[in-house]
């Protein structure tokens, strides 16, 4: 679930979460009506990009109740980086974030 708007796109908008599990966690949630079950598409990694592009995170999706969704419309999450008591080493980003912004 989720509060205020921070941000917003035409197929998404950044919603600050409810229920955060650190400050600043936010929701990228679909404009329309789609199932958090359903496949991840290019919209929706275009819209996880745009949050990269603004600050270093890590963003996820629980695709469904089994990966721990508890809302059914369709969401991705994102977390600032680095988060406390990251390693060091981990804190440079992923290691496949140029594949998947060609990718885009």
């Amino acid at each position: 679930s989720s509060s205020s708007s921070s941000s917003s796109s035409s197929s998404h908008k950044v919603l600050l979460n409810k229920f955060p599990v650190v400050a600043d966690h936010v929701l990228l949630v679909t404009a329309d009506f789609q199932i958090q079950s359903s496949l991840l598409n290019a919209a929706d990694f275009a819209a996880a990009a745009r949050v990269l592009d603004d600050a270093p995170a890590l963003v996820f999706y629980n695709a469904g109740t089994i990966a721990g969704a508890s809302q059914r419309h369709k969401h991705l999450q994102a977390v600032p980086l680095p988060m406390a008591g990251m390693p060091e080493h981990a804190r440079g980003g992923c290691p496949v974030d140029g594949e998947v912004r060609e990718a885009l």
